[in-house]
């Protein structure tokens, strides 16, 4: 257990740290996927609101507990409040949402379960230059 030093995180501190928290199925991190909504330090606490790849994601356990060791890591937090959240990606990618209401969203089953927004998902894959996935496995296009 590492004592409270006085010393207040900041919120790129714990950007950097979440860069290391990877999504297992994709082998990438969560922040270049765009899973990371929100982070927030008041004094000794980390606030971070994130999404997972799908509602049916099997991973998400992991993620969770994997986010909150990573902020753990940063000198001076304390305490972690994790807040899931599927709010629809359209907020963060106004084009794509009108996109999506004239070409219509393309949900697949992934074969782990749960549906995930492939449209959504290539955008933020396009994004970060990688290579987008289809439906089968997720493998690569």
């Amino acid at each position: 257990m590492r004592l409270y030093t006085d010393r207040m995180a900041t919120k790129e501190e714990v950007l950097e740290v979440l860069r290391q928290v990877e999504d297992p199925e994709l082998g990438m991190d969560i922040v270049d996927l765009g899973l990371l909504y929100d982070v927030e330090v008041e004094n000794s606490t980390a606030k971070v609101t994130y999404s997972l790849t799908s509602m049916g994601c099997p991973a998400g356990p992991l993620i969770a507990q994997d986010i909150d060791s990573a902020i753990r890591q940063v000198e001076g937090i304390q305490d972690v409040e994790l807040e899931l959240t599927f709010d629809p990606l359209a907020g963060r990618f106004p084009q794509l949402a009108k996109d999506s209401v004239t070409a219509g969203i393309t949900k697949e089953e992934t074969p782990l379960g749960g549906l995930v927004d492939l449209t959504a998902l290539n955008a933020v894959l396009r994004q970060a230059g990688k290579p987008e996935v289809d439906a089968s496995g997720l493998d690569k296009k």
